[in-house]
């Protein structure tokens, strides 16, 4: 999962979910975004960076993550903060924060599903 920012702004455009083999965020080529609600709904970002938003704690067994402390987690909750324009913040009427998946991880959302809805239908 990578958060995709827009460098000139510094703010953030939208959320990705991906499969973690799949590299095209980390590219930095173009990156078509869509609504899973609305698949219809497309962008497609060409400048941007995709941060990781996933760290991994264990690996192998073995133990990779030493947890911040209270003061670094405040921080780090500040920074994300400011990833995000004003109108995702408000308490009245905020805008929406897209969170896109990508075209594989959507294939694989769309046959999990038709594969349920044909096991209940027999």
């Amino acid at each position: 999962m990578f958060r995709i920012i827009d460098p000139k702004h510094g703010k953030a455009i939208a959320d990705y979910i991906c499969y973690p083999d799949e590299e095209q965020p980390l590219q930095g080529g173009p990156l078509k975004l869509f609504n899973p609600l609305h698949p219809y709904l497309k962008k497609t970002v060409t400048r941007y960076e995709a941060v990781n938003m996933l760290e991994p704690i264990f690996v192998n067994g073995r133990k990779v993550y030493e947890l911040p402390n209270l003061d670094e987690i405040r921080a780090y909750h500040r920074e994300q903060m400011n990833l995000f324009w004003p109108e995702y913040q408000r308490k009245l009427n905020p805008e929406i924060y897209r969170v896109n998946i990508s075209p594989a991880a959507w294939n694989m959302k769309q046959k999990l599903i038709a594969e349920h809805v044909k096991s209940t239908e027999e």
